[in-house]
């Protein structure tokens, strides 16, 4: 059975995805994979390169996320996840205990740090739970 790879910053977008995206491919690719998460729950590795919602990104080059800085502070948000939450690079896990995990560790500072230079942050879910999560 094929493990999917999700990079450790899609365990924060992909609970913060509203249906959104840079284009309608990308975006129907985003949708399915998060109703199969809630649906199936199924095992992923914890990646930080492209993964199966970068495969559908328009701002994809190759194997980079647009260019080499780009994919330098995409590659600095997966290990900041990672260093949160404990993941090594190539572990399994089931995609909502990933979600669970990412979730629990990751505070609204760390989200501020994490999520510096996203331009979803005021579309995305997740980052609006965190946020409210503050002021409580």
């Amino acid at each position: 059975m094929k493990v999917t790879r999700i990079r450790a910053h899609h365990l924060l977008c992909l609970q913060g995805f509203k249906g959104l995206g840079y284009n309608s491919a990308f975006t129907e690719n985003m949708r399915r994979i998060k109703e199969k998460a809630e649906k199936e729950n199924p095992e992923i590795r914890i990646v930080k390169i492209p993964d199966a919602i970068c495969e559908f990104c328009p701002k994809r080059n190759g194997n980079l996320c647009e260019n080499e800085k780009k994919e330098s502070e995409i590659k600095a948000m997966d290990e900041k996840v990672m260093e949160c939450a404990g993941f090594e690079e190539g572990n399994t896990i089931k995609i909502l205990s990933a979600f669970e995990k990412a979730d629990k560790s990751v505070n609204f500072q760390k989200a501020l740090e994490i999520c510096s230079s996203c331009s979803w942050q005021e579309d995305c879910l997740w980052f609006q739970k965190k946020k409210n999560e503050k002021q409580d």
